[in-house]
């Protein structure tokens, strides 16, 4: 067993406070067990989300130390620092409640890369042919749980806000890459607009915070690389 000293971020708004809370843990203790204990213990109240606990849906994502994560793959001594774990919302989110963030701007910001298939034309007889390669490159698009982290980390989503999040460009090299859909030239256009690509500052904050490993600055760089047809 370890004792932890956790500095929690309670309420919202201008009721917005820390809380300072110790609790003993075992070393296998993960950070969604931690603030369930803390709930039920010394925190009473205390709101935050989950669902699947193995690291699938993105629910349970906030900000321990300065760092995005999920809490229910996390455990506490890996994010530790000292044996003090600091805990807060996702930022540049709305708080509703105590570590719970409305995100409907990051889905907002996703929808609009448009990130399902566009036909271009009638389907073809037979499948499509997609080499191995490009689907490679596919499913690392699709493998985003839209957690909101990438946003959170991002140093140009929170001060203009208009800038989308980082996860839209990683859904639209998805599709630009992928040889069924007929809106390339569409997406290129839409990511290099007024708030497009073109401000990244290449921070890397959000692939080096992406709890799945993608890398969405990556696909940045290759969006801005892609030539017109």
């Amino acid at each position: 067993m370890t004792r932890y000293s956790f500095r929690l971020r309670r309420g919202q708004g201008s009721t917005a406070r820390w809380e300072e809370h110790a609790l003993e843990l075992p070393d296998f203790c993960t950070l969604l067990d931690a603030l369930s204990r803390l709930r039920a213990t010394s925190a009473p109240g205390l709101a935050f989300r989950a669902a699947c606990r193995h690291g699938a849906c993105g629910d349970c994502a906030v900000v321990v130390n300065g760092t995005g994560v999920l809490t229910c793959v996390t455990l506490v001594g890996d994010v530790a620092e000292r044996g003090r774990v600091r805990v807060e919302p996702l930022h540049g989110m709305p708080v509703l409640r105590d570590l719970v963030v409305d995100r409907s701007r990051f889905f907002d910001s996703v929808a609009t890369a448009r990130p399902w298939l566009q036909s271009a034309g009638a389907p073809p007889e037979r499948e499509h042919v997609v080499l191995p390669e490009v689907l490679e490159r596919m499913r690392g698009a699709d493998a985003c749980i839209l957690c909101g982290i990438c946003a959170s980390a991002c140093p140009l989503v929170q001060p203009q806000g208009g800038f989308p999040a980082p996860a839209s460009f990683l859904r639209t090299l998805g599709r630009v890459v992928d040889p069924r859909d007929g809106a390339y030239e569409d997406r290129l256009r839409e990511a290099g607009g007024l708030f497009g690509i073109a401000r990244c500052h290449s921070a890397q904050a959000c692939s080096a915070q992406c709890p799945r490993e993608l890398d969405p600055a990556a696909a940045i760089v290759d969006l801005k690389r892609r030539p017109a047809r």
